[in-house]
């Protein structure tokens, strides 16, 4: 009993336990336990099965009385397996297709009962008011079973008419009356209801109100004798949402929301993270703790090629050519871009190009996942770790499928060059068309010859410089052209560069000196720029990704410059060799010093950003150290030219030098084969562009909807932008995911419709953080992708016991990424423009045809509006993205 205690409770009511004229019941038990000498009355003698009653005829009570009705009502039988009356009988109903009927008793009566059940199978309020004021309403479900209304006469005069009432437009059956004499105790004693409530009397017809709904009950039919009549209709626990509505899948949700660590962890994040304590969200990397791509990129001069070596494990990745066949190679500078595309310069390249003698530099695109193996003759793929292709997917790619194979053909590893024919001379002036290994992605010539300089500024172009001619340009990092307007000569530089965080190109060695360069936004003319002097033996260049000041090494003489970012000299500090050529600066006050080839050098010079020297390192196994680099884990790379390796240093190793600081030690060393002599000098790993150029950080994610053609709706973020701080989302799409890398990413506005221009299978997204201030950041919260798939609102008729058609609808929608709860229903009028709304799905509604102007009014209880309209129903649905759903004509009677 306890678990009905206190519904049942509410539930049940005596109007007062107080001493009064009338008590009313909703329990046929606890009235019968009031009265004596109940007798029903007999509607199945007096009323046939479909005969109607007219207004002002009445029903014979037990008593001899009458029971006289205002308006027509109908006699309808219910079939005896039917549950929706209690009791188990076949009683005889009186339906009444009105929502208010008077019955008038022609003498008192002190004690009657009767149910009542709404016509539509929902819930609707039901109430009874008798003659002398009292009142007993009732919510009662037209699907899971009859509730009983009685009243007795405790003291006072007897009832002479009741009205009864109800909230569905298409009426309501009563039947299963019931005629007494109070009981000897007329006058209930105070508590004494509670009683019988306690021990159970009533629980049964109460708990019913709560319950019947949800009890399960299995699915029946039912048919009357006569064929269709009130009561021919289908049960069900589900019956008010019809089957179709149950299955109804429009499309499957292609959308898709990143918010956690685990759901940004899904893309490829560079310099970004989500640390404690500030998880479930991106930032990009505090100053000093730059972390780009996990990979250095070493230019083996020697063979003509490129290497890409994984800087946790060092296995190399793959072995790329940097020109085409009988083209000048020798490769010696490399640097990577925001997207881990690797650039590269060809020092022996200065032949005449198109009208003049051009340099040249190459780009090779990075593929990180897949499936490695062979590419058969039928064109489908098996797998082979010695394979010369990839299938996806793939977790990043900036790679495409040139040949629209759905593969990526491409190096597995070191010595595994793939030809680049260059038949017929066709890529001499630029391009990769006979470069077999796809990951190439550009090849073009320069107007500087002997092409050393290669630096990427803060918006992913790339500024080279040649040594031969002194000539600078800038190509674009989308089409790996140059850009008109941007070629330039100060008669210096040309050898290492780079771009610092304020923008300026700084270019060493070649001519009169160290080149200072600020590029104009909107070219022509380039930019302005002068030559800093007493840097004629200047050499590799690298800037403090937390002061901003650059340091320049002399080829002679023991030193290293630091140079404030205006181009003022700061000092010159010793790094523990006569000679050097690379350097690098990390973000924990290190600076890191190659000794040079020229000397077979076997250390590299550790100082701090303040001068002091730290020591050396020594390389065991390794000579003529050209060029260095720090890594995605703020290790330090080498390259040893006379000994075809690198080598990587942890800071943390090794003895202790001065100030305190250890001076590092190698723990890792990749041989690179006979005839490589790596050299390598400006930002091998990335970590120069991404923690002193540009502050900043992306986050790529490729999406797959599932089917061709997608076509996707909008992309909404939410983030926090600080003054100096941006947050820019990208976006491209295609059928097949080999395909996105060839076509260009657009830039998406928040929230803003995507009018069709994303349209595939694959949206990749591409979120990129910048800052113009190292102490601050901007965060990205979250990011949804949506498509364009639309939510089915239907329009349900309820189902009438009476066989009618029903003045309610169940406004119903679906819709595969939203909740039902997440949409809007609206319903229009197929006659004018007046539309109600908007509606919850699940929502009842009660409309009407009208002849005059459309509108729609609160309903009363579980009615959500009552609407006329003018013509039928026209419903139809809105999810969160906007997105409007088909039209559902619902047909008004």
């Amino acid at each position: 009993m306890k678990f009905y205690t206190l519904p049942l409770l509410l539930a049940f009511s005596l109007g007062s336990s107080l001493p009064a004229a009338i008590v009313t019941y909703n329990s046929r038990p606890a009235w019968l336990a009031a009265v004596t000498g109940a007798v029903s009355v007999d509607l199945a003698g007096q009323v046939a099965d479909g005969a109607v009653l007219a207004a002002g005829s009445s029903v014979l009570l037990p008593s001899l009385q009458t029971l006289v009705f205002n308006e027509s009502v109908e006699g309808r039988q219910v079939p005896t397996t039917w549950e929706t009356w209690s009791g188990g009988e076949e009683p005889r109903v009186l339906f009444a297709e009105y929502q208010s009927l008077v019955a008038t008793l022609s003498g008192a009566v002190d004690a009657f009962g009767f149910e009542m059940q709404p016509n539509n199978q929902d819930v609707f309020s039901l109430t009874m008011t008798l003659s002398d004021g009292s009142e007993l309403q009732q919510d009662v479900d037209g699907l899971g079973g009859a509730a009983f209304f009685g009243w007795v006469n405790t003291g006072g005069p007897g009832i002479t008419a009741m009205t009864l009432t109800t909230d569905d437009l298409d009426g309501f059956a009563m039947g299963r009356m019931i005629q007494a004499t109070p009981g000897p105790d007329r006058v209930p004693e105070a508590g004494a209801s509670w009683l019988l409530f306690l021990l159970g009397l009533s629980g049964v017809a109460a708990g019913r109100r709560f319950s019947q709904r949800s009890r399960g009950a299995p699915s029946r039919v039912f048919s009357s004798a006569a064929g269709f009549r009130w009561w021919t209709v289908t049960v069900s626990a589900a019956a008010v949402i019809p089957a179709a509505m149950a299955t109804v899948d429009p499309a499957p949700c292609r959308s898709m929301v990143y918010t956690l660590d685990a759901d940004f962890d899904l893309g490829t994040t560079v310099n970004l993270n989500h640390d404690t304590p500030n998880n479930n969200q991106l930032q990009i990397n505090p100053p000093g703790q730059a972390k780009p791509f996990p990979f250095v990129n070493v230019a083996c001069s020697g063979r003509g090629t490129v290497v890409r070596i994984d800087v946790n494990t060092g296995e190399i990745l793959g072995e790329y050519f940097t020109a085409p066949n009988g083209m000048g190679r020798d490769p010696s500078r490399t640097t990577v871009d925001k997207l881990g595309n690797v650039w590269v310069t060809n020092r022996a390249e200065g032949g005449f190009s198109i009208d003049q003698p051009r340099g040249s530099v190459a780009r090779i695109g990075l593929v990180i996942g897949g499936t490695r193996g062979d590419k058969n003759m039928d064109g489908s793929f098996t797998p082979n770790p010695a394979g010369s292709y990839l299938q996806g997917p793939f977790s990043y790619n900036t790679v495409t499928d040139r040949d629209g194979d759905g593969l990526i053909k491409t190096s597995r590893g070191l010595a595994n060059i793939l030809p680049w024919s260059n038949a017929g001379a066709i890529d001499s002036n630029g391009g990769v068309t006979t470069a077999e290994d796809e990951a190439i992605i550009t090849y073009t010539r320069v107007a500087g010859t002997g092409t050393r300089t290669v630096a990427v500024d803060a918006f992913n172009d790339v500024w080279v410089g040649g040594l031969g001619d002194l000539d600078h340009e800038k190509l674009s990092g989308v089409t790996g052209l140059p850009v008109p307007g941007t070629q330039f000569n100060l008669g210096a530089g040309g050898y290492g560069g780079l771009i610092d965080g304020n923008g300026v190109l700084w270019s060493a060695r070649g001519g009169a000196g160290l080149l200072r360069f600020v590029p104009n936004p909107l070219p022509p003319p380039a930019g302005a720029g002068a030559v800093i002097p007493n840097f004629g033996d200047g050499y590799g260049l690298a800037v403090d990704p937390v002061s901003g000041n650059i340091w320049h090494t002399y080829l002679n003489g023991g030193k290293v410059a630091r140079i404030r970012p205006d181009g003022s000299p700061d000092g010159a500090f010793s790094h523990g060799s006569y000679y050097a050529q690379g350097v690098a600066v990390d973000g924990s006050g290190n600076v890191w010093v190659a000794h040079s080839l020229v000397d077979n050098s076997t250390t590299v010079g550790h100082l701090r950003t303040n001068g002091t020297f730290v020591g050396n390192v020594a390389l065991p196994g390794g000579s003529s150290p050209t060029g260095v680099a720090v890594d995605a884990n703020g290790k330090v790379w080498v390259t040893n030219y006379a000994t075809n390796n690198v080598m990587r240093i942890d800071p943390s190793a090794g003895p202790v030098g001065g100030g305190g600081f250890p001076v590092g030690a190698v723990d890792l060393t990749v041989a690179l084969g006979s005839g490589a002599n790596p050299y390598n000098y400006s930002d091998m790993t990335g970590a120069v562009l991404l923690g002193g150029t540009s502050p900043s950080g992306s986050w790529t994610v490729v999406h797959d909807g599932g089917a061709a053609g997608v076509a996707w709706k909008k992309l909404v973020w939410t983030g926090d932008t600080p003054a100096g701080t941006q947050i820019q989302v990208k976006a491209r799409s295609a059928d097949v995911a080999t395909d996105l890398p060839g076509i260009l990413f657009e830039e998406v506005t928040n929230g803003a419709d995507l009018a069709g221009t994303e349209v595939g299978r694959f949206i990749e997204v591409q979120v990129s953080l910048t800052s113009d201030d190292s102490a601050k950041t901007p965060i990205l919260y979250d990011l949804r992708i949506s498509d364009d798939v639309a939510p089915v609102a239907l329009c349900q008729p309820l189902k009438t016991n009476s066989g009618k058609p029903s003045s309610y609808k169940r406004l119903t929608a679906t819709d595969p990424c939203d909740a039902p709860s997440a949409l809007k229903i609206y319903v229009k009028d197929s006659a004018s423009s007046f539309i109600a709304g908007p509606f919850k799905s699940g929502a009842r509604v009660a409309i009407l045809k009208t002849m005059g102007a459309p509108s729609s009014v609160p309903g009363l209880g579980a009615t959500a509006a009552i609407i006329r309209l003018n013509g039928n129903a026209e419903t139809y649905g809105i999810d969160s993205d906007g997105n409007v759903g088909p039209i559902h004509t619902c047909l008004i009677p």
